[in-house]
């Protein structure tokens, strides 16, 4: 399991890395909570944008 939540996290990385926004929440869901809420966290301190911002917390909200 921990492998796994290591591939997940590397991948998170990369597609905070590439901007893609729409795919962030749905693998950051797969997490484990504290880590998902963390890593989600974390992505959403670099969203500027308030518009993107609540796009971004739909979205996990939907995840």
């Amino acid at each position: 399991e921990e492998v796994c939540v290591d591939v997940l996290k590397a991948y998170i990385s990369l597609l905070v890395k590439e901007k893609q926004v729409d795919l962030i929440a749905f693998y950051v869901s797969h997490l484990p909570a504290d880590m998902a809420v963390s890593q989600y966290a974390q992505f959403l301190e670099e969203v500027i944008e308030t518009e993107q911002r609540k796009h971004c917390l739909e979205l996990a909200t939907q995840a």
